[in-house]
């Protein structure tokens, strides 16, 4: 076998080719902010050209709705940029776009552009708010409407920044969102702002006062019926059980999930345990009935 050294030259022939539209910055079918009437929007073709657009499909010459194109490539894409102010109507718009290029090739078919509107995106509920008391404080906001039936990312800050400053929620991009504080205690205020696909944008502020729960529960009564002990504390809490001691978590759930009464069957003894919602604890208790 030989190996062979072949030349060759190329040059530019006429171009045919009619001018292809690659993307455009608000996508095909995807969703505008509430209530807007006007939207600037950028369609980013292959080559330099002018481009026209039209609420129905018609030929190129009879569009009346003019893009501005930029006649050199755009830095960030290497494609021509064009963009125009379009006016929208709800529920729903579509626009028919056309472009010809310098070689006067002509698009015979229009490229269909849909843009959605959407609903206000609101705050629904949020927590916490007043006194609260507790060890820790979550944040937590339900979102509904907008473009995704209130999908949307929630942020916080202790003051009133733009959203691009403040934090994400440890849990987003739903409709519930949370966010678990350590907080001493003290008056507290949290500014939150949730935005959707569309970037609407919904606004709210929290304002609670924490205070510090160090006390544990207290059996304030205690008594026994022909078939059950039962047990009154000083505050809600959530009891245990067993017939001999255990690791909080491992016993047997007495009824009435925090609450300040609770019932255990009558047994000859057993242990008890109760943690109130900050975790304190009234200590392992061994009752004889």
């Amino acid at each position: 076998h030989k190996d062979y050294l072949i030349n060759f030259e190329t040059y530019k022939g006429p171009d045919f080719t009619p001018t292809f539209i690659e993307y455009t910055s608000t996508r095909n079918n995807g969703f505008v902010m509430h209530w807007l009437t006007n939207i600037t929007s950028d369609v980013f073709v292959n080559e330099a050209a002018d481009c026209r657009y039209s609420s129905t499909d018609k030929a190129y010459e009879s569009m009346t709705g003019n893009f501005n194109c930029l006649v050199s490539q755009d830095p960030n894409s290497a494609l021509y940029r064009c963009q125009s102010s379009l006016v929208f109507k709800e529920p729903s718009s579509t626009y028919y776009i056309r472009c010809r290029d310098n070689s006067t090739n002509i698009n015979t078919q229009s490229y269909i552009y849909t843009l959605k509107g959407t609903n206000e995106l609101v705050i629904s509920s949020k927590k916490p708010e007043g006194k609260v008391v507790a060890n820790s404080q979550t944040l937590g906001l339900t979102t509904a409407g907008g473009a995704e039936s209130g999908k949307s990312y929630c942020r916080f800050a202790p003051e009133d920044l733009p959203y691009s400053a403040m934090i994400d929620f440890f849990a987003t991009n739903s409709t519930q969102h949370t966010q678990i504080l350590a907080l001493d205690a003290g008056t507290y205020n949290y500014h939150v702002k949730c935005r959707d696909l569309a970037e609407n944008e919904a606004k709210a502020k929290l304002t609670f006062t924490v205070e510090i729960d160090n006390k544990p529960p207290r059996i304030t009564r205690l008594y026994k019926d022909s078939s059950s002990i039962n047990m009154i504390l000083s505050e809600p809490a959530v009891c245990e059980y067993s017939t001999k001691q255990f690791t909080f978590g491992s016993g047997t759930k007495m009824p009435e999930d925090n609450s300040i009464t609770h019932s255990a069957p009558l047994l000859s003894g057993y242990y008890v345990e109760c943690r109130d919602p900050s975790g304190n604890s009234l200590g392992m208790v061994r009752i004889f009935p």
